[in-house]
């Protein structure tokens, strides 16, 4: 964690412009946990991949076919990375995954620091935009013990479907070994 710190630091101080992290892990992990630490320490914008998820009209065979493929990736680059290049205020839509649907927008303000967190947020299609990227392992074991926890009856579809289609992201694009920090919480 220290060399983590020390990295985002050295990052804040070396660039002239924001600085960009993505947080990638399996389900469980701590990303989220993560992700909220650093918020709390640094002034800085955390943006959730579950806020991004594939609209059910644009689910189709194809696309779920393709690792990564259940984010609707291009409305992130579009709503988030060229809001924040912007240089003003912003908003994107936050996606409900119980509604099926986009249900609020979240306004966004200057930060010097981008936090992106949550599977899938080091898809390829944002190859050249992070500063940082970190991967949080975890265990089988540890894995299923946090998410029947967090998720109790609902946990099920993580082992079933969730699980195995981020498992082959993550094999299929290298996420760990294209990550410059990996860290177990």
């Amino acid at each position: 964690m220290e060399e983590l710190l020390k990295r985002i630091e050295a990052l804040l101080e070396e660039k002239d412009s924001e600085v960009f992290v993505s947080i990638e892990g399996g389900a469980g992990s701590g990303k989220t946990t993560l992700a909220a630490a650093l918020e709390r320490r640094y002034i800085s914008n955390v943006y959730h991949m579950d806020d991004f998820f594939l609209p059910p009209e644009l689910r189709t065979e194809a696309r779920l076919k393709t690792p990564g493929g259940n984010i609707h990736y291009e409305r992130f680059m579009e709503e988030v990375f060229e809001g924040i290049m912007a240089d003003d205020v912003f908003t994107y839509g936050v996606f409900d995954c119980k509604k099926g649907c986009i249900t609020h927008r979240k306004e966004v303000l200057y930060a010097p620091l981008h936090i992106m967190e949550g599977v899938y947020s080091a898809h390829p299609f944002y190859e050249d935009m992070y500063d940082l990227r970190i991967f949080l392992d975890i265990d089988p074991k540890t894995q299923e013990e946090r998410i029947r926890k967090r998720n109790g009856d609902m946990a099920d579809i993580f082992f079933e479907k969730w699980i195995p289609m981020e498992n082959r992201y993550f094999e299929e694009y290298k996420v760990r070994e294209n990550s410059d920090i990996i860290l177990r919480l």
